[in-house]
């Protein structure tokens, strides 16, 4: 076998498919001889130049808690996008995926950002690359300076623990939810929203809400209650919770 390139055209979900040979262009492989491996383990990656741009200027961070590092198989990232939503990039030796509205156009900006992290050096344009070889890096210490703190991390991925059921009402986490800023434990917003003290650790009200915008789960509030730079505030500002500090230096929501 002579060593090649090998585009594997993509569908609009973003799974490779139908191998075929293209030019020489500039390219990321991560091994210095592709003899050894199948053409498809290979992906093309077109770049466009407005997607880079915003991968660089942007915030996004990583959820450690519901993420799964490398050395499992199938990596999964969970990551809370410039708006405060919350997107899945799956990764594989085949196949790489992003839950993300801009999955058509592929690669989105949060797989650039996170090729980016690891060093990948990234330039508008066709990219070769070879997954298998991406999520090798994808450990929890290459990737430790993008993930939330300890405390925002649980409150994030509050609503994905105890198997995604309410605390209250033991019901599917679905629609808007309330997340206790103390126990950092998620209920559904109307199961506590005449609560004047938490149901599961008793301590004054002070919940967190989120929402679900365009199928994405909103976690504006958390972070701008944690003081987590965001590039721009959700498209709804009428679900924005405005917080306000106490004379003690704590903060309630007003």
């Amino acid at each position: 076998m002579t060593q090649q390139h090998v585009l594997l055209h993509y569908s609009t979900r973003t799974t490779y498919r139908t191998p075929s040979i293209i030019p020489s262009f500039h390219h990321f492989i991560m091994s210095q001889n592709i003899n050894h491996y199948s053409p498809t383990h290979f992906i093309s990656l077109d770049i466009h130049p407005s997607i880079l741009k915003r991968s660089k200027e942007q915030n996004f961070y990583i959820i450690r808690s519901v993420s799964v590092f490398y050395p499992n198989p199938e990596p999964i990232l969970y990551l809370v996008g410039s708006f405060g939503n919350e997107y899945k990039l799956c990764f594989s030796k085949d196949t790489i995926s992003c839950s993300c509205d801009y999955s058509n156009s592929f690669p989105c900006k949060h797989l650039l950002f996170i090729l980016r992290s690891l060093d990948v050096k990234l330039k508008s344009g066709p990219l070769l690359v070879y997954p298998y070889k991406i999520l090798q890096l994808l450990t929890k210490d290459s990737v430790s300076h993008l993930c939330l703190d300890r405390k925002t991390d649980d409150l994030c991925s509050s609503h994905r623990t105890n198997g995604s059921i309410c605390c209250f009402c033991k019901h599917l986490l679905e629609g808007p939810i309330s997340t206790c800023f103390q126990c950092s434990l998620s209920f559904h917003y109307v199961c506590v929203q005449d609560k004047f003290y938490c149901p599961h650790c008793s301590s004054p009200c002070d919940f967190l809400q989120s929402h679900n915008i365009n199928n994405h789960r909103n976690l504006y509030n958390i972070l701008s209650r944690r003081i987590i730079p965001l590039s721009q505030q959700p498209p709804y500002p009428s679900l924005i919770q405005q917080f306000e500090f106490n004379q003690d230096g704590s903060m309630q929501s007003i």
